[in-house]
């Protein structure tokens, strides 16, 4: 199966150095292999020429004026895509590190499923949101249209629902504190990506590894099928509708996260969309990442990409 994904997706030759294999880890006889991403991007002509599509895009969009001003700016738009039917992919300053802020929410997600894989029960446990006097609670630029009470218990899952679907910083926070930081990290260590908070800069993850998240839960050869359904199934209820999901016609089924983080200081802001665009008999993953300062401009920009992939792809 993979040597068949090497030739047919890719053109490329067997050797090893060629292709980046990700096992999971905590096994002592065995290795689970977990992704198969290949280190070149394709050379196929219709990608190609999709790439240099995108690249002509994001030149019209970009501005070389300082973000530091008032006036409404894009400085960076990063992009990888994936098809998933051969594996072959493309990537526009795919290596570049940003801040994956609301991303995080996915791999946290994927740990309380892989909890739930040996315990059942386990997300039927209960929090309750009582935020002490005073407690500064965590902004939103991106409100989420349904928060939680103060004073009301919610069951995990719950939380992740509404983590999710609401991108709710809330629930997230309980989420987050209520679970061990060993058990948050080993998706990380798996993907081989950098755990939050282990640099001290904010941009630690690009949008080429941030993707390889929506892969395993694609070819769900991380969590079990149920649950890579589960999760699957719930990034397609994501309210958020003004990135990706602007960019294809209705009634095209997006699995999809968004992020978005801005800094008071400087006026920086970055928004960043990334899923599964189920186009039938030909799904594939694309994730798009921006820096500026107006989130109008940068969904905008997010929703263009996504509509000549679209596009494109459905030739």
């Amino acid at each position: 199966m993979v040597l068949g994904w090497l030739l047919k997706g890719n053109n490329l030759s067997l050797e090893s150095d060629q292709v980046i294999n990700l096992h999971e880890s905590g096994y002592e006889y065995i290795s689970p292999l977990l992704d198969v991403e290949s280190r070149l991007m394709t050379g196929r002509k219709d990608l190609v020429d999709l790439e240099k599509g995108i690249d002509t895009l994001i030149s019209s969009l970009l501005t070389n004026i300082s973000i530091d001003t008032n006036t409404n700016t894009i400085s960076h738009i990063s992009v990888y895509f994936k098809e998933l039917s051969s594996g072959a992919w493309i990537g526009i300053d795919e290596n570049e590190k940003f801040s994956p802020a609301s991303l995080l929410k996915i791999p946290l997600m994927m740990a309380y499923y892989m909890m739930s894989e040996t315990n059942p029960s386990y997300l039927d446990s209960k929090i309750k949101f009582a935020p002490s006097e005073g407690m500064t609670l965590l902004e939103q630029n991106i409100v989420p249209s349904i928060t939680l009470v103060k004073g009301n218990t919610y069951s995990l899952q719950d939380l992740i629902r509404r983590m999710i679907i609401y991108s709710d910083n809330e629930a997230f926070a309980l989420l987050l504190n209520y679970m061990k930081t060993q058990d948050q990290k080993k998706a990380y260590i798996d993907l081989g990506l950098q755990f939050p908070g282990e640099n001290d800069s904010n941009d630690f993850m690009s949008v080429k590894e941030y993707a390889s998240f929506f892969r395993v839960l694609y070819n769900a050869s991380y969590l079990n099928k149920e649950m890579s359904s589960k999760a699957l199934k719930l990034l397609t209820e994501v309210t958020f509708d003004k990135g990706l999901v602007a960019g294809v016609p209705k009634g095209i089924k997006v699995a999809h996260k968004f992020g978005e983080r801005g800094y008071a200081f400087n006026n920086i802001k970055q928004l960043h969309d990334c899923g599964i665009v189920y186009y039938p008999k030909k799904p594939y993953l694309l994730c798009v990442m921006t820096r500026g300062n107006n989130l109008d401009n940068l969904e905008e920009a997010i929703a263009k990409v996504s509509k000549f992939v679209y596009q494109t792809v459905s030739r």
